[in-house]
């Protein structure tokens, strides 16, 4: 069947590469429309109860997508003109910025933030810096008592030693320019420091920014690293129009896939652009076993062509599809997912295997036929190929070693064991503070450090209280919420919280003449509701809604963290689950969670849950891929057995190395998964292949890793000197990507061409050493080419 194939896409080979090349052009033009955006939304869990919390209450109360910026001196205190000045200069410039909420800026510069007055003719409510600057002595000493005095804003806007002023404001989730969010900001900010101001800023925008920023440096490395793989692929073949051929193939597949994406409507997402590249290796791993078998038949034939290049396909089309059909299952599975990011991710990078297979089966093949002296000179001019060649007829001899076998054996048995274990304790979510996609010594880590440093925290989770209208100027609501606020205060990495009692407290305070006895929660409804009336009284529209909502059915409990690290985010959600369960309101409910806390709470639950199914699936659809592809459930467990072990530790790599699993680390992991049963398929189906031949095992395996493993080689050294480069990229998510996958190809090769033929030779399958044990068919003249050549 794989012949008939084989031959009629031969048949067809001008329309074929016609039809293809037009193909290209239609794809490119449409990549080049492709968009590189970031879509807050897409990264929330669907269903998931802390995000139906947060998506009922972000226009009230404000959502994830948080810029907090602080405007800090270094000597003396902010409470002087030129700084006074700044900041309200820096709140008015946030507020136009397109894609920021104005309505949502929030810092003493505001006009929501007021000073809180009793009068003989009721409360009196003034902006802190509105209309006007304070500019004279006495008026700025009295913005201090003011600042320093309401809990509203001491350690929230104003730091405790009065030498920073934190500046808040929310992003709009949909339809967002991030690059030009992060262009403006920073221009402002910029224009604001000067040699006793330094300006800091934080959060999920200015993470895309910084992303987006570093983009061409991230694109060079990826430039260098296709060089260094195209360099090593010339060595190995010794001639130039190899190099050039995976370029036209594997880099038409990218394009392929990059219009696709642009037709689905898709975007490019910045944190994930690694992906690409990523297909773009994989086509050309699977390249590389399609050429090497062509070198190798033209060899035999003398030279290449039409005939010499149908049979090469004819070889290796089912492997060549079971293996890209495990890169599609790895990708495929992250469907399931119900992220919105990953299931994107999914179908994108599942459009880019389909079309790897359809240009590394088709199209390669149909180039190789115009190259008929490819395999001329071949076996005299390779230099790294030689080297291999030499290198895996070592190991062939060796694993017939008794000693050897054993210790190769025993040691990947102790590392399995190893890697379960601490697999079975992967982190899932962010291990280190600030962002995991930066080094710890970034310009953005640092400054999220030093604003931690100075308030109550960067990070935000929003506890809600619901009930019926009304519900919130009950006292007893109130008193466990105050209670609440103080016990959260108390859990690590905490910073504090503040909430509707705290402005109820002010407020019952500035009715008794401003005596701090006061500071108390009203004894009665009625007192409470006379609260809120003279908050409203002095209020403008928009005010209350940080604290809860005008009919008084909800309010807001903003608890500030210093982190949002995976232990800090479970700790905060398990102890407040535990108050709520002590302390249970008599009316209303509690909502837990909004805010970035509340997401990356629901993040992390739903990757706990889902990553192991994602995984158990994946590595059902390989096996059932192979199963079908080999007809054989022995040459299945042979098959996936190594891709098991290098799975298991991969994971233990990452918890040894703080690598996280979340929602951009998950994809590449799940692609590793399949990446690592490519070779073992090839190797697999080439040692079949090659017991129709005859011999021993021996001889057999001497052959099929002089031709396949030899690939394996390649391809796995040359890919792992490539992403080793990622090293000295700006971005410490690439950066450990590149060792994580720098690992997992050195594993995978050690798998392939050690425990592979082991285990072959251990289990016997039939469907090799049927062939072996028993009379071999009257091999063709090129066969019996090869073998001679052999022995």
């Amino acid at each position: 069947m794989d012949k008939k194939i084989a031959s009629a896409i031969f048949r067809y080979r001008k329309p074929i590469l016609l039809l293809m090349s037009v193909l290209t052009v239609l794809f490119a033009w449409r990549a080049a429309h492709l968009k590189l955006s970031y879509d807050f939304e897409k990264l929330l869990p669907r269903n998931h109860p802390y995000v139906k919390t947060y998506q009922e209450f972000q226009e009230t109360f404000g959502g994830a997508n948080l810029i907090t910026i602080e405007v800090a001196v270094k000597q003396g205190d902010i409470f002087n003109y030129e700084t006074l000045n700044k900041i309200r200069k820096i709140t008015d410039d946030i507020q136009f910025i397109p894609g920021v909420d104005r309505y949502k800026v929030v810092s003493i510069g505001a006009k929501k933030i007021k000073d809180t007055k009793s009068t003989s003719w009721g409360i009196e409510k003034n902006p802190l810096l509105w209309p006007d600057v304070p500019k004279t002595p006495e008026a700025i000493q009295a913005l201090r008592r003011t600042c320093m005095s309401d809990d509203t804003i001491f350690g929230v806007l104003v730091s405790i030693d009065g030498k920073a002023a934190m500046i808040m404001a929310d992003v709009y989730e949909k339809g967002v320019n991030y690059q030009k969010i992060y262009a403006e900001i920073r221009k402002v900010l910029d224009r604001e420091g000067d040699a006793n101001t330094t300006i800091h800023v934080s959060g999920e925008p200015i993470v895309v920014g910084e992303v987006i920023k570093a983009m061409p440096k991230i694109l060079w490395i990826f430039g260098i690293s296709m060089l260094l793989v195209l360099g090593i692929l010339y060595l190995h073949f010794m001639n130039l129009r190899i190099p050039v051929l995976h370029i036209t193939v594997s880099g038409a597949t990218t394009i392929w896939g990059l219009g696709l994406m642009e037709i689905l409507h898709f975007t490019l997402n910045p944190m994930t652009t690694i992906v690409p590249f990523l297909l773009m290796v994989i086509s050309i791993s699977h390249a590389n076993q399609m050429i090497t078998r062509y070198a190798e038949k033209s060899i035999l034939r003398g030279q290449g062509g039409i005939d010499t290049a149908e049979e090469a396909l004819g070889e290796i089309l089912v492997p060549g599809v079971a293996a890209l059909g495990t890169n599609l299952a790895g990708f495929a599975v992250l469907a399931i997912i119900p992220i919105g990011t990953i299931q994107e991710l999914a179908i994108t990078a599942s459009v880019g295997m389909v079309c790897a297979v359809i240009r590394d089966l088709t199209v390669l093949p149909l180039l190789l036929s115009y190259i008929p002296d490819l395999g001329k000179n071949h076996e005299k001019k390779h230099v790294v190929g030689g080297l291999f060649e030499k290198m895996l007829t070592r190991i062939s001899h060796s694993i017939f070693n008794r000693t050897e076998r054993v210790v190769v054996l025993g040691t990947m048995t102790v590392l399995f064991g190893l890697g379960a274990y601490y697999a079975s304790h992967l982190d899932i979510g962010s291990l280190h503070p600030g962002s995991p996609l930066f080094w710890e010594n970034s310009r953005y880590n640092r400054d999220t450090k030093k604003i931690n440093e100075d308030f109550y925290g960067t990070d935000v989770m929003s506890v809600v209280i619901k009930g019926e209208p009304g519900v919130l100027r009950e006292p007893e609501i109130l008193h466990v919420m105050g209670n609440y606020q103080r016990f959260i205060s108390g859990v690590p990495k905490v910073g504090g919280a503040i909430s509707l009692v705290d402005m109820v407290k002010g407020v019952n305070q500035k009715v008794h003449e401003d005596d701090p006895v006061w500071f108390t929660i009203p004894s009665t409804a009625k007192e409470v509701g006379a609260a809120y009336y003279l908050f409203y009284s002095g209020a403008d529209p928009g005010d209350f809604d940080i604290f809860g909502t005008n009919d008084l059915d909800s309010a807001n409990i903003r608890v500030f963290f210093k982190d949002h690290t995976v232990g800090t985010i479970n700790k905060a959600l398990e102890e407040t689950k535990r108050f709520f369960a002590e302390n249970p309101l008599k009316a209303g409910q509690v909502r837990l969670a909004g805010g970035l806390i509340g997401v990356l709470g629901a993040i992390g639950e739903v990757l706990g849950r889902y990553h192991l199914e994602a995984t158990l699936l994946s590595y059902g659809l390989i096996c059932a891929v192979t199963l079908v592809t080999f007809r054989s459930f022995i040459a299945m467990i042979l098959v996936c057995v190594p891709l098991g072990m290098v799975s298991v530790m991969s994971f233990a790599f990452m918890k040894l190395f703080d690598i996280e699993l979340d929602v951009n680390t998950l994809p590449i992991a799940a692609l590793g998964m399949g990446l690592c049963v490519d070779y073992g398929i090839y190797l697999y189906g080439k040692i079949q292949s090659e017991s129709r031949l005859g011999g021993t095992f021996k001889e057999v395996l001497d052959r099929a890793m002089v031709s396949c493993g030899s690939a394996v080689i390649v391809t796995g050294t040359t890919f792992t000197v490539g992403v080793i480069l990622w090293v000295f990229s700006d971005l410490r998510f690439q950066a450990t990507m590149g060792i994580l996958l720098a690992f997992m190809f050195v594993m995978n090769m050690v798998t392939s061409i050690l425990v592979l033929p082991i285990l072959i030779d251990v289990v016997k399958p039939k469907d090799i050493f049927s062939y072996l044990d028993g009379p071999s068919a009257e091999p063709s003249p090129e066969e019996a080419a090869c073998r001679v050549a052999v022995k």
